[in-house]
């Protein structure tokens, strides 16, 4: 299940950056009007930004390998409500939601530091895949509606409002996403987990 997992998430996200190369180039093949500081401040060109995201890719493909492989030591070992999961998920503990996200003394906690990792190696890639396919829309509404960045012509300025907007919704669904495996691989509080073979007669 977990290789599916990996294999779903690689194939769409080499392909969010296939098309996001293949449609800039279609749209802007000098790359003149291209807002990517690979492109607008260091001049790499199409291959440049090409190998850059290939080394994303590749990054972001070991980490949620790493992030798949080691989840489950994040979840608590009793069955929990999603906010009590979310905060131990996050942090290891049963901090409050300002300790977690204000308190920066958190980070000089060993167990904290690695849920907080474990935590990253998941959720960027999921962040990076989801936000690998705005670009392809931003591409389709300028070539149909003469469409330009709104409020923000500069490239970082533009993607870091993204960022800050969707943040709290790609938080949410990805701890409600973990939340539902965890459900699923704890049993319920008092409930009798009966086993595979039970009433079954023994073969032969």
């Amino acid at each position: 299940m977990r290789g599916k997992v990996l294999l779903a998430f690689s194939v769409l996200l080499v392909l969010s950056r296939v098309l996001d190369i293949l449609t800039t180039y279609m749209h802007d093949p000098d790359l003149s009007g291209e807002l990517n500081p690979l492109q607008s401040v260091m001049g790499l060109g199409l291959w440049g930004i090409g190998l850059a995201n290939t080394i994303v890719v590749v990054i972001m493909i070991l980490s949620m390998r790493f992030f798949l492989k080691n989840y489950q030591r994040g979840f608590p070992k009793e069955k929990t409500g999603f906010s009590d999961f979310s905060r131990y998920f996050m942090s290891g503990g049963r901090y409050s939601w300002a300790t977690i996200f204000l308190d920066p003394r958190l980070l000089f906690k060993r167990k904290c530091r690695e849920h907080f990792l474990l935590l990253s190696s998941g959720f960027v890639p999921f962040v990076v895949l989801i936000l690998g396919y705005f670009p392809l829309i931003q591409n389709y509404l300028s070539w149909n509606f003469n469409y330009e960045y709104l409020f923000f012509s500069n490239y970082l300025a533009h993607t870091a409002i993204e960022v800050i907007v969707s943040f709290p919704f790609f938080v949410y669904i990805f701890l409600r996403m973990m939340y539902e495996i965890y459900k699923r691989t704890r049993p319920e509080k008092g409930k009798k987990v009966r086993p595979r073979n039970a009433g079954k007669e023994p073969r032969g």
